[in-house]
């Protein structure tokens, strides 16, 4: 039987925990999506885009903190979407996967 109540509002603590995993899913796409730099930037843009994307990384940091198991599944399911058709890909898109792998290493816990 479908009901309209949504199936995290069974309980007030579990509402908050779902709403919580869906602000981090939700900034986590944020973050991957913006990793790619756009290809018109040039002199100062380009050192705004690479202070921007300093920023990113310390919010893919905290975010790995919350919940590395979904910052991990999310990440792989772009890096190895990328790296399986490299040749294919623009130089953005590959460029963005292997910075991520190298993000992914320094957010993991020692």
């Amino acid at each position: 039987m479908l009901t309209n109540v949504h199936p995290c509002q069974t309980k007030m603590g579990e509402t908050l925990q779902c709403m919580s995993s869906t602000v981090k899913y939700d900034m986590g796409s944020f973050v991957l999506h913006s990793y790619a730099m756009p290809a018109v930037l040039q002199g100062e843009d380009e050192a705004v885009f690479q202070e921007y994307r300093k920023q990113l990384k310390v919010i893919f940091t905290n975010l790995a903190s919350l919940d590395l198991a979904l910052v991990l599944a999310g990440s792989q399911e772009r890096v190895a979407a990328t790296l399986a058709t490299w040749r294919q890909r623009s130089l953005a898109d590959v460029e963005v996967a292997v910075h991520l792998l190298y993000i992914i290493g320094e957010a993991l816990p020692v």
